[in-house]
């Protein structure tokens, strides 16, 4: 008796699991069931209501159905993970953005509008998306305490209007707002006010700012409109005045990051080197709200903001899109060691090479201009080895590695306490950089003088200014098939192979002396890069001595011959896009890499001759 009554409590509690399994979730194959949420004592309610009889046709229920146990993650209606965008990402990071967001209007009187400002900024849409406003027309004076102005979070600069400075007693005025969780360290730098504009210059070190910029300095303007013909008169005076100014902070402060923004109604102001960023109208259909920065799509602009007030511009939102330097990985670069051992070691190897047994007299050109490129080649290898760097994006010319083992050990001097030891490598490193900029200046003294397009490139470094931009441009969408049946549209298959008869040529042989072959080796550009047969033209202008014996018989025997070598006619073709994401075939321009042996030396050395 006690085991049958053992069993039937197993029996009734494996079927109690199978009802909760069932009652919360819906199995496949048997209607009329959804989904039910229940207490314990529910289902304790459920268990002694229910007779054996009930409980068996229950359990007969679900085992002739497959029942499906269903993960309740999967039950979910909304995925996991977080909404991605620009401005979704720049809200989650708060402080610590690459360049501020922007705000900026024309408000007519700023005194009336305050609390609708205030609400604005606790918006979802610009919470914690608002760390630079500019408001120009703010219409306020002297008499105005700062105490009235003021937005809670914010630090704010007034540049009010001044009857005897600007000649007028009605508008005019700048604000500007500057968010405390972005910086705290602004500093006023610049005022000025006349008849035709007014400027203000705030200089801000942030909490955190990307390497390559020092600081953010924000220069706000204001031109008045005062009709077409009197705009005209003073356009270029004031025009010339805001350009003055911004090419001072520059030479200034060479490394900061400037922005200048404000009502420029229909001022036309050039600023070299900037970008406007924009785009929408701010005043009926016309763009009078502007903001410069030196950066390229640094900005996004997001949908616009209704008008301030009663003001007649609407409020321009722009959301940073600037990747910082350091973000980009760093890449490994390899590169040939060019030194005067290496180079002394491959000249060393070709002045000893006796090219008659390599070139014999039973090849034809093409396997002799094959066999002297592969030695050359071979010899290239192993006199001249490459090395790999590790290089990035915002790194210094002049910072050796000389210099970079010194900050570590100062790091590590740091750590172990040793007071004496840091404060000599600091005294150490702080030297060992002036001296490598001073060696560094002298370097490109040098090439200026004699390689300047070389010496160009590394004035860029210094400066800021990327040699080449840098963008993320998209996959290539077509296959090499696609490229070359458009790059080739235009030819037409030879239907017949034409016969010349080279005997009816009965002009003189060409003659091609050693004197003219070393000429063209040593114009080479060593600059540029290896054609289909590998070959070098720095190795080449190196080697010019060794190498002009071996290539003025080359040439003789293909001008005897009335033979151009294979590798001298191929070429590789190098699709360049015309535009920053191609999507178009009709986008690529084909770029072609040929030997510099066939087009350099040998049609320079055959007109030379001629």
């Amino acid at each position: 008796m006690l085991l049958l009554l053992t069993l039937w409590r197993s029996y009734c509690s494996l079927c109690l699991c199978w009802l909760i399994i069932t009652l919360i979730y819906k199995p496949r194959g048997v209607k009329g069931l959804e989904h039910i949420i229940m207490n314990y004592q529910a289902l304790l309610d459920i268990k002694s209501s229910m007779t054996r009889h009930q409980l068996k046709d229950i359990w007969n229920t679900f085992y002739k159905h497959e029942v499906k146990v269903i993960d309740p993650r999967l039950l979910r209606s909304r995925k996991r993970g977080k909404r991605g965008g620009v401005r979704v990402n720049h809200s989650t990071k708060t402080g610590k953005v690459p360049l501020p967001a922007v705000v900026l209007t024309n408000a007519q009187s700023v005194r009336n509008k305050l609390d609708e400002l205030h609400g604005l900024l606790k918006t979802k849409r610009l919470s914690n998306q608002s760390q630079l406003i500019c408001i120009t027309e703010s219409w306020l004076t002297p008499d105005v305490l700062h105490s009235r102005t003021e937005l809670e979070g914010y630090e704010q600069f007034r540049l009010d209007r001044l009857p005897d400075a600007s000649g007028k007693t009605c508008g005019g005025g700048i604000l500007v707002y500057i968010d405390n969780k972005w910086s705290t360290n602004n500093n006023l730098i610049f005022n000025y006010m006349d008849n035709h504009c007014e400027i203000m210059t705030i200089k801000s070190r942030p909490h955190w700012l990307p390497r390559e910029f020092t600081s953010i300095i924000t220069v706000s303007c204001y031109t008045p409109f005062t009709g077409a013909s009197r705009l005209k008169q003073n356009a270029s005076s004031t025009a010339k005045t805001i350009s003055t100014h911004v090419k001072e902070l520059e030479k200034k402060h060479p490394d900061s990051c400037i922005f200048v923004m404000g009502d420029f109604n229909q001022l036309p102001i050039k600023l070299d080197g900037y970008y406007q960023t924009v785009k929408t109208p701010t005043r009926n259909n016309k763009i009078l709200d502007k903001c410069y920065i030196r950066i390229k799509d640094a900005f996004k602009q997001c949908h616009q903001l209704a008008k301030l007030g009663g003001s007649d511009h609407f409020i321009t939102h722009l959301i940073p899109t600037y990747t910082p330097l350091s973000k980009y990985k760093p890449t490994r670069v390899t590169r040939r060691i060019y030194s005067e051992e290496n180079c002394e070691k491959l000249k060393a190897a070709l002045d000893i090479t006796i090219w008659n047994n390599l070139l014999s007299d039973d090849n034809n050109i093409h396997q002799q201009t094959e066999i002297v490129t592969d030695y050359i080649n071979f010899c290239t290898d192993i006199c001249i080895p490459t090395k790999s760097f590790r290089t990035c994006t915002n790194q210094k010319p002049w910072i050796t590695k000389h210099i970079t083992e010194m900050i570590y050990q100062k790091q590590v001097a740091h750590k172990d306490g040793n007071h004496k030891l840091y404060n000599k490598l600091k005294r150490d490193i702080t030297r060992s950089i002036t001296n490598s900029k001073l060696n560094y200046s002298k370097k490109i003294q040098l090439q200026l003088a004699n390689q300047p397009a070389k010496a160009w490139i590394d004035i860029k470094k210094i400066s800021g200014l990327p040699h080449s931009k840098t963008t993320t441009a998209k996959a290539n969408p077509f296959t090499p098939d696609d490229l070359n049946t458009f790059f080739t549209r235009y030819e037409k298959p030879i239907s017949h192979q034409p016969v010349f008869d080279r005997n009816i040529i009965s002009a003189p042989p060409l003659e091609i002396s050693e004197d003219a072959v070393l000429k063209q080796l040593k114009g080479l550009n060593p600059r540029k890069g290896a054609g289909p047969d590998g070959l070098i033209p720095k190795v080449l202008k190196i080697c010019c001595y060794q190498l002009a014996p071996v290539f003025t018989k080359l040439f003789t025997f293909s001008i005897q011959s009335k033979t151009t070598p294979n590798s001298w006619k191929s070429a590789m073709i190098k699709p360049l896009p015309k535009v920053k994401n191609p999507e178009l075939l009709k986008q690529y321009h084909p770029i072609a890499f040929t030997s510099c042996i066939y087009a350099k030396c040998w049609k320079g050395s055959s007109n030379t001759t001629l």
